[in-house]
């Protein structure tokens, strides 16, 4: 049973090593770009490709959007992960470890680990290292997340749990 979410940069997770099995969702901006993670103790791997982009009109190729099958891709994998007793840390990184991978994890922790539903859990929204944000979660991925989880039955619909954007 996964019993923390771990979020990282991408180079962050190529020198990542941990002393209890693991498993990896590997987020990178292109295709073919993934970084390769230390197979020790790891016993899965998830590698998707999306932009970093938070508005869903903007005007990139569709194909490179986060979409909610990504959202299905990601819970159907973590839900067999968290089903595998042996499976103790998630990893979710991208390129930075700012965006895309915070907005996933803090739904996931809502989801699989029984965190409060708040908009974001206090340690991804206005956590500050250096004197800079350390997290800023990706607002279309969030969104995404929150509507899938609740489709799919991993998160409840409340109404202090909503996506972080204005309804169209």
């Amino acid at each position: 049973m996964i019993k923390k979410i771990k979020v990282t940069s991408k180079s962050q997770a190529k020198a990542f090593i941990s002393d209890v099995p693991w498993a990896a969702i590997s987020i990178t901006t292109y295709k073919d770009d993934w970084p390769k993670l230390n197979g020790t103790k790891r016993l899965g791997l998830l590698q998707l490709w999306f932009a970093d982009v938070e508005l869903e009109y903007y005007s990139l190729a569709d194909e490179i959007l986060f979409k909610p099958e990504h959202a299905k891709q990601i819970y159907d994998f973590v839900k067999s992960m968290h089903e595998k007793n042996d499976v103790e840390l998630l990893l979710v990184h991208c390129e930075a470890g700012y965006s895309r991978s915070p907005a996933i994890a803090c739904v996931l922790e809502q989801a699989f680990l029984g965190l409060e539903s708040k908009l974001f859990p206090a340690k991804y929204f206005n956590s500050f290292e250096g004197g800079y944000l350390k997290y800023e979660p990706n607002k279309l991925v969030h969104k995404i997340m929150i509507q899938e989880g609740i489709r799919l039955g991993h998160l409840k619909y409340s109404d202090e749990f909503q996506p972080f954007v204005t309804p169209e």
